[in-house]
């Protein structure tokens, strides 16, 4: 169910400071609603953002010659090279 939340609640919903939502909404980056003088955020278009913005996870196999290259050092070799 789509609720209505002012800029801090926005902020804290997105995870950004509110100078920086402020900004984005200077620069017309996010949708929000004016009543008056007053901003508010639909929460289902936050949400629509926040999955616009996912990034999904490598699979769990990964590229084959990655994992042959990493199975071929030595536990000794690999704290030397992270």
């Amino acid at each position: 169910m789509s609720e209505r939340v002012s800029v801090r609640e926005a902020a804290g919903f997105l995870g950004i400071s509110v100078p920086t939502l402020r900004r984005r909404i200077r620069e017309c980056r996010v949708p929000f609603y004016r009543l008056g003088r007053r901003i508010v955020f639909d929460t289902d278009e936050l949400t629509a953002i926040l999955q616009a913005a996912r990034v999904a996870p490598r699979s769990e196999n990964g590229p084959a010659w990655l994992w042959s290259a990493f199975s071929d050092l030595t536990d000794a070799a690999l704290c030397v090279i992270l």
